[in-house]
């Protein structure tokens, strides 16, 4: 192949590539960020990879158990958020809020949640009920 000729194909795989790339991070197209659901159920995996996490949690319905995804930040954001590779274990209860995706799929991109006991996920504040009270007498 002359270098005239090979300057186009080069250009058509950078093409293809790039492509890819934006294909594979998608932001927040997937999900719709006007609704909000919540789920209650058991943390069934906790996966602390890039480019996002996901939490897995089974949540027991009338037609029997659903496997909800929860989409989180990169491990990065994570961190900085105070959440790690220990932050739930398998069995945990949980309930979490989202925006779920438009396709109905049973998967949302993470809001707020909490576990079983109340205790908010880390870098998150308690619920306004559930704060201290900070009246002086």
């Amino acid at each position: 192949m002359n270098p005239i000729t090979r300057r186009p194909a080069i250009a058509a795989a950078l093409a293809v590539l790039w492509m890819s790339a934006l294909q594979a991070h998608h932001g927040l197209a997937t999900f719709d960020t006007t609704k909000s659901v919540t789920i209650e159920g058991s943390v069934s995996e906790w996966q602390w990879t890039n480019p996002h996490v996901y939490l897995y949690v089974d949540v027991a319905g009338a037609q029997g158990t659903a496997k909800w995804r929860i989409e989180f930040g990169s491990i990065g954001n994570m961190r900085v958020r105070g959440f790690s590779r220990t932050s739930f274990k398998i069995g945990d209860k949980v309930r979490v809020t989202g925006s779920p995706r438009r396709d109905g799929f049973t998967e949302m991109f993470f809001r707020q949640g909490s576990l079983g006991d109340g205790q908010p996920f880390p870098g998150q504040q308690p619920a306004a009920s559930e704060q201290p009270s900070t009246t002086s007498r």
